[in-house]
């Protein structure tokens, strides 16, 4: 319970993008079932529109935005573990799966920055034009400038809670 008080707007964000992507997947399903009668190119419109805007630069918008208030979420929630009750137990559950993914998206941001090295590709701008919006791709600080914050952020949650006991630091 305690994670759902401290998530906050996070939370709702969250939802809207569980609930876009159930209703991406929902459309497919339709387009794919109604595909054979050739009555539906506003729904297959549709779902190309939310497939465009749904698939990696809205979830990598969020967790740009959103990186720090859910590290340092989780790692508040690592550092007293309690398990006594239900809500207890699926805190520290969403608590590990969001450190997963916040984790695991720095090499997968990484690579993505050094994969596509020049502002013109239309394919990058298009998927994740989001990671370097309004950067120049001149150097590897302003490639990687996203990914350099995002694990300084990592970092100083991490000193941040494991330290807070001690006032000295």
């Amino acid at each position: 319970m305690q994670m759902m008080v401290n998530i906050g707007s996070t939370l709702i964000y969250l939802a809207i993008i569980s609930i876009s992507f159930i209703v991406y997947f929902f459309l497919w399903f339709l387009n794919y079932l109604l595909s054979s009668l050739n009555t539906c190119s506003r729904l297959e419109k549709l779902h190309l529109w939310i497939k465009q805007k749904l698939f990696w630069g809205f979830p990598l918008g969020f967790l740009l935005q959103q990186y720090q208030p859910i590290v340092m979420l989780s790692i508040i929630n690592f550092y007293r573990v309690k398990t006594d009750t239900i809500m207890q137990t699926f805190s520290i559950v969403l608590s590990s799966i969001l450190m997963f993914i916040c984790v695991l998206s720095l090499p997968i941001i990484y690579r993505i920055t050094l994969k596509f090295t020049r502002e013109e590709d239309e394919v990058y701008t298009k998927k994740f034009g989001v990671l370097n919006d309004g950067f120049h791709f001149y150097g590897w600080i302003s490639r990687n400038w996203n990914f350099l914050i995002l694990t300084r952020w990592l970092i100083v949650s991490i000193i941040l809670v494991s330290l807070r006991e001690y006032y000295c630091f």
